[in-house]
């Protein structure tokens, strides 16, 4: 009886390092995801600033040469 006691403690100490050992991991490889998700947001975040910046410059870009072509027309059209 104490041999089969002794046994059934020796698993059960054995489950409980296993369970602890992954419970290690499993924080482990959670803060290494946060890490990774927290880097791709960073970049997700330029990506967007970057594609606001070209898009707000080519607007820019587009209105200046729309306003140009308008004038060289009109005065073309006037001018002669």
């Amino acid at each position: 009886m104490k041999e089969e006691l002794a046994e059934i403690r020796k698993e059960t100490s054995q489950n409980f390092a296993d369970i602890r050992q992954e419970t290690t991991d499993i924080r482990q490889d959670t803060s290494q995801t946060r890490t990774e998700l927290d880097q791709t947001l960073c970049w997700q975040d330029r990506t967007w600033d970057v594609v606001k910046w070209v898009g707000g410059i080519s607007a820019g870009l587009a209105i200046s040469a729309s306003i140009a072509l308008v004038g060289t027309l009109l005065k073309g059209s006037f001018g002669q």
